[in-house]
């Protein structure tokens, strides 16, 4: 349960920093850049992490990977600035993905829901209409973020 204050900073942070960019399935020859949030503290994050990079420098995409740790937390739980804007610049990827699994993952979901990408994609669903594609595993299947990464990334390569 998390505390009363906390939820509240949570709440705030996220009506400042909502996005309010107009978003859209789209292929994926019209991204030119990406941005994709890795949960730091689910296993394999490493192996997910170089599928990403991997995956989107052979296509000459460029890609921001968000991998926080607890010390690039603030108070409320999300990324601390400097770390989300590296470079202190506004953020203007295409795409957004979210590789973490956890429905509890608030870092993930500020994210998310700030983010100025055309198209979000995405494994846990957040309510609204956050994400454009969304991934769902079968009930009592576990999978690493390198496999949601695969199975994002199936669909990415047959949208046209």
């Amino acid at each position: 349960m998390i505390s009363p204050i906390r939820y509240v900073l949570r709440r705030i942070a996220l009506r400042r920093n909502a996005s309010s960019a107009v978003h859209c399935i789209m292929p994926l020859g019209a991204v030119k850049s990406a941005a994709v949030f890795i949960d730091r503290t689910a296993p394999g994050a490493d192996t997910a992490e170089t599928a990403v990079r991997e995956f989107f420098s052979g296509r000459g995409i460029t890609v921001t990977v968000l991998a926080p740790d607890s010390g690039q937390l603030n108070c409320a739980g999300f990324m601390k600035r400097p770390f989300r804007q590296p470079g202190g610049q506004e953020r203007s990827e295409d795409l957004f993905i979210s590789l973490s699994c956890r429905p509890d993952d608030f870092a993930s979901e500020f994210e998310a829901r700030c983010s100025p990408a055309r198209f979000k994609a995405g494994c846990v669903g957040l309510g609204g209409d956050v994400f454009d594609l969304t991934v769902s595993l079968p009930d009592g299947v576990s999978m690493d973020q390198a496999g949601v990464f695969g199975a994002i990334k199936d669909y990415l390569l047959k949208i046209e």
